[in-house]
């Protein structure tokens, strides 16, 4: 049942893929590229150095290797070939997205440092909001460029998620 929603959907997608919103999730996806990600995480590692938050930098950097690792991993277990309509290609297997994951663990715990850290209420539902939609809108993108079947990114979702507890647990245990 799950492999024929993957191919409606990727079928689907495809039926609708344009030019246009193609290089707009082009764009978008280059935000769960490993060089990219590393690019953020080395700034952010940087402020919060200079800010005296040495117990961030370690959860973020546990949180992103983590969630790398176990990604890799689970890619080598199962070995998921790419859909055949894919726009970009890609030479790693498909399940579980590692653009998913990355965007649930790496994006969704700065989400929740950036919430932690303001005290007003609409400041944190914006972050929360901003968040989301990237998180979805990295994910949506690797179906859009057909890269990766739905259950690909909603398995790169739960990695992720579980690197995102990870990565508050960290941060509370190094805060006491």
């Amino acid at each position: 049942m799950l492999l024929s929603i993957d191919t409606v959907i990727n079928t689907f997608l495809s039926s609708i893929r344009t030019m246009p919103m193609v290089e707009i999730f082009f764009g978008v996806t280059l935000f769960g590229e490993v060089v990219t990600v590393g690019f953020f995480a080395f700034l952010i590692s940087i402020f919060l150095w200079r800010k005296c938050l040495k117990q961030e930098i370690i959860a973020i950097w546990m949180v992103l290797i983590g969630s790398a690792l176990t990604t890799y991993l689970i890619k080598i277990i199962i070995d998921r070939p790419r859909p055949i309509d894919a726009f970009v290609f890609e030479d790693t297997a498909s399940f579980p997205s590692g653009h998913a994951t990355v965007a649930g663990a790496f994006y969704g715990f700065l989400t929740y440092l950036l919430w932690r850290n303001f005290k007003n209420t609409k400041y944190r539902e914006l972050v929360i909001i901003a968040g989301a939609i990237l998180v979805f809108l990295i994910g949506f993108s690797r179906l859009y460029l057909g890269v990766h079947y739905l259950t690909d990114v909603l398995a790169g979702y739960l990695v992720g998620l579980l690197w995102f507890f990870v990565g508050i647990k960290i941060d509370r245990i190094t805060r006491k």
